[in-house]
């Protein structure tokens, strides 16, 4: 592990994003300037110490590439083409998607090794999962270029080839893992994008490239957005799989890609659930329930089967809201969310709980930010309960769409799709193996306390949604939310 400090770029000096800011001479950055303004209470809050928060929540993002229609979908039916069996082609595609659900994801990890803190060692091993390419971190991003399919990309399947195991079970189970690293070398080619490079370090960090939409976007996971790309990395996937299959299961491919090679199309330019669910299920796999985390569309007449997380039972939750109420912070922000994710009141929760003062709304860290009234407050908290997530997700991560829209006109032609839920367990996904639904940090400077809030709502899993509140008159009060894209 060591040889990334030895081979890589000098090593940058280890303050933090905050740090560095602090001791810069210039005024806040426009992408922090007016959420430092809306948070600042009445004794003030040094601007360093919010930054901190900001770039703790800006880089909670997942570094993903292709999603769950590629990683699993695509590579169980590729499997089967390849000659495997219904329960070998399971234990590739679970394997190969596995790590994206994991716990040693990407949104474990960068905020360690990147903004707050600095690790080399755990940003290789996003590098290793997710941009396989060349260069050794710490390094300028210009040097850690990713290529697809080259030998830094099919390090793991070429030696899982070559040197097979006694299992069978453990072999397809290995090659599956590292066909995802191979199949992201499509989507995430060229040069990596940096999420707030004035909070994170770029010499650290990972996002999706400029070029495929950047850290805010969703593009680059998408197969239309750039559908050559996707074929050649369908094409080269099933290439592994068959020399796989052919050396260490001796069973070599009969079928030739090119005889699918229509099929493959068709799939890679589906753009809702809808038809990627029509796809799958009239190409033989009828279970199409990992098609829900998918940031597409949902499509016409497009069911949510559910999503992953699964819900706490009774005396967990107990627990849960016991632990989290123990903190006036906690508190607050359990009884924010849980008014807000089922719908009570409201209209009454931003005239209680929200500032008179100034809110605002930000969105994908970006310096555009929006200042709203109540009406329109209250509209922005129903568009982030419509479960078709990927009909509202480019107006609720870009205000400049919203504002153009219209926030009260999105919540009218979204109506029927917006649907409160029971429970703050049913609507918020865990963020951790013990089932923390709402990640809470306070921080207090000069006599003023600001308190933050992180969740991921169930029906739009690769999104972060943050609440920051400060005191006004001995309460918490909401300050501002942002929204940020996960990669």
């Amino acid at each position: 592990m060591g040889r990334w400090h030895k081979r890589g770029c000098p090593l940058t000096a280890a303050l933090s994003g905050a740090e560095r800011l602090r001791r810069s001479t210039g005024a806040s950055p426009p992408i922090l300037s007016n959420l430092l303004y809306s948070v600042e209470g009445r004794n003030g809050v040094q601007k360093f110490a919010v930054i901190s928060m900001i770039a703790l929540t800006l880089c909670s993002s997942q570094l993903l590439g292709y999603e769950d229609d590629v990683h699993y979908g695509l590579t169980k039916w590729l499997a089967l083409q390849a000659g495997l069996t219904a329960q070998e082609a399971e234990w590739m595609a679970s394997e190969d998607v596995g790590y994206d659900h994991s716990v040693l994801s990407a949104p474990y990890l960068v905020t360690h090794y990147a903004c707050i803190h600095k690790d080399a060692k755990a940003s290789g091993l996003v590098q290793e999962k997710h941009f396989p390419g060349l260069g050794f971190v710490p390094c300028k991003q210009s040097r850690r270029l990713v290529v697809p399919g080259r030998k830094e990309a099919r390090r793991k399947t070429a030696d899982r080839i070559a040197n097979p195991s006694a299992s069978t079970q453990t072999d397809i189970r290995k090659f599956g893992e590292g066909l995802h690293p191979f199949q992201d070398s499509w989507s995430h080619q060229g040069q990596s994008d940096s999420p707030l490079p004035l909070v994170c370090d770029s010499d650290y960090s990972w996002g999706h490239p400029g070029a495929r939409g950047g850290w805010k976007s969703h593009k680059a996971d998408l197969t239309a957005d750039y559908p050559s790309d996707a074929m050649e990395m369908a094409r080269e996937s099933y290439d592994q799989i068959c020399r796989f299959a052919d050396v260490v299961l001796h069973r070599p491919c009969k079928a030739k890609f090119s005889s699918f090679a229509g099929d493959v199309e068709a799939f890679v330019k589906a753009k809702k659930k809808s038809e990627k669910r029509a796809w799958f299920q009239s190409h033989g796999i009828a279970d199409t329930t990992f098609l829900d985390d998918v940031s597409l569309p949902d499509g016409p007449r497009y069911a949510r089967a559910g999503v992953g997380g699964g819900k706490l039972n009774r005396s967990e939750s107990q627990k849960y809201r016991r632990a989290i109420s123990e903190t006036e912070e906690g508190k607050f922000m359990l009884s924010f969310f849980e008014r807000w994710v089922t719908g009570t009141g409201l209209s009454d929760l931003t005239t209680g709980s929200i500032t008179s003062k100034g809110f605002r709304y930000l969105s994908d860290g970006n310096d555009a930010n929006e200042l709203m009234d109540r009406e329109s407050l209250s509209g922005l908290l129903k568009l982030w309960l419509v479960r078709d997530h990927g009909s509202v997700a480019e107006a609720l991560h870009d205000v400049r769409v919203m504002r153009k829209v219209g926030v009260l006109q999105l919540v009218r032609a979204t109506e029927s799709m917006s649907r409160p839920y029971e429970t703050v367990e049913e609507a918020l996904l865990p963020l951790d193996p013990a089932g923390t639904r709402i990640d809470v940090t306070r921080l207090d400077t000069e006599g003023s306390a600001v308190a933050y809030g992180v969740v991921r709502f169930r029906h739009a899993p690769r999104d972060t949604v943050m609440v920051v509140a400060g005191k006004e008159d001995g309460r918490y009060r909401v300050k501002a939310i942002a929204s940020f894209v996960e990669y």
